[in-house]
C-alpha cells in the first residue's frame, strides 16, 4: 500500500511539472510519451495543434528584439495584416528580409506541409530555427533551386 501511494504521488508530481514546463502553451502541449512539446508537431497538423495561439506572443517576442516588420506564412482565420502593424503575408517565393527590424516567421503546420510537397525540384529549400514559442519557426535562409541545382531561370 505505501508504495502504491508513493507512486501515484509520484505521478502526480510529474504530471504537474510537466504542465508548468509548458505554460502558458497549454494548447500545443503534448506529455512526454508522444515526444513532448518540442516533438508532438509530428504527431498532428492543422486545427490539432495550431490554432494561432502564438502569433500574439510572436509579436511581443519581435518586439522585443526590435522587429517592426513580421513577415508570415500559415493559416489564420483573420488577416495578421490587419491585426498587428507592420505584419505582412510571405510565401517562399518572396524574397528573405535580413534586416534588423524584421522577421520572417512560419508556423509549423505550413512548415510541415511545404516540406511534404511533391513538387521540390523548383520550390526554394529554407532553413529555419525554433522560436521560443511552440508552433512557430523563424526563417533565416532561402536557397533558390536555381542556385542548388545549378538551373538558369527560363530551363
Amino acid at each position: 500500500m505505501p508504495l502504491l501511494r508513493l507512486l501515484i504521488i509520484a505521478a502526480l508530481l510529474a504530471t504537474i511539472t510537466s504542465t508548468l514546463r509548458v505554460y502558458p502553451h497549454q494548447i500545443a502541449y503534448f506529455n512526454e510519451a508522444a515526444g513532448g512539446p518540442q516533438n508532438g508537431h509530428h504527431h498532428l497538423l492543422g486545427s490539432s495543434v495550431d490554432w494561432n495561439q502564438d502569433l500574439l506572443l510572436c509579436h511581443e517576442l519581435a518586439a522585443a528584439q526590435g522587429c517592426t516588420q513580421i513577415h508570415y506564412a500559415g493559416r489564420t482565420t483573420w488577416p495578421v495584416e490587419e491585426v498587428f502593424s507592420g505584419w505582412s503575408r510571405w510565401n517562399e517565393r518572396d524574397p528573405l528580409h535580413h534586416d534588423a527590424d524584421s522577421m520572417t516567421v512560419v508556423s509549423r503546420t505550413w512548415l510541415s506541409r511545404y516540406r511534404n510537397r511533391t513538387d521540390t525540384g523548383d520550390r526554394p529549400e529554407l532553413q529555419v530555427e525554433p522560436l521560443p514559442l511552440p508552433s512557430l519557426w523563424r526563417v533565416v535562409r532561402v536557397d533558390d533551386a536555381e542556385k542548388r541545382h545549378g538551373l538558369k531561370k527560363g530551363k
